[in-house]
Parts: structure tokens; C-alpha cells; sequence
């Protein structure tokens, strides 16, 4: 009886829907829909691929010269730096 109430429950139907193709395209042209949305307002980001290592400054696909790195937790470049990088192997090597 248990079995029966929720198969007819709303819940399972929609999880039954959900797994369905015709669902999965349903919540693509949902997607899509919201992104379209996003580029009218001026809201939708494409994303740079970065092209070098992370520093100050870096290079970035379709891009001839390197721009200001300001939005990475390495923008000071000191990722790259040898002492630093030689200082976490020996903490991770000690703990």
C-alpha cells in the first residue's frame, strides 16, 4: 500500500520525469533560456583561459599581450617563487 501511494505521489513522478531525456532537454532549454537572459543584461561572463603560469601579470587566449592578474589567489606571483615553493615541500614532508 505504501509502495502504491508513492509511486502515485508527486515526488516520485517528477523524479521518474526527471531521469527521462525529454527532461534533461527541458532543463537545457531552461538553462539556455536563463543565459540567453544573462547576455541581453549584459551579466554573462565568458571566461579567460589563461595561457601562462600564474603570476601578476599572465597571458590569455586571443590576447597578443599579457594582462594585470587581479582576480587569482596567486596574484602576487609568489606561487612561482623557489624559496617559497621549497618552504611548502618541506612543511608537507615535516607534518
Amino acid at each position: 500500500m505504501l509502495a502504491r501511494a508513492l509511486r502515485q505521489s508527486a515526488a516520485f513522478k517528477w523524479t521518474r520525469s526527471f531521469s527521462s531525456q525529454a527532461a534533461a532537454s527541458r532543463l537545457n532549454g531552461h538553462l539556455q533560456a536563463q543565459m540567453d537572459e544573462m547576455k541581453e543584461a549584459g551579466t554573462y561572463k565568458v571566461e579567460r583561459v589563461i595561457t601562462s603560469p600564474q603570476s601578476a601579470n599572465v597571458t590569455v587566449q586571443e590576447r597578443p599581450s599579457s594582462v594585470v592578474n587581479l582576480c587569482a589567489n596567486n596574484y602576487l606571483g609568489l606561487s612561482n617563487d623557489p624559496e617559497l615553493v621549497q618552504a611548502a615541500k618541506d612543511t608537507l614532508d615535516s607534518h
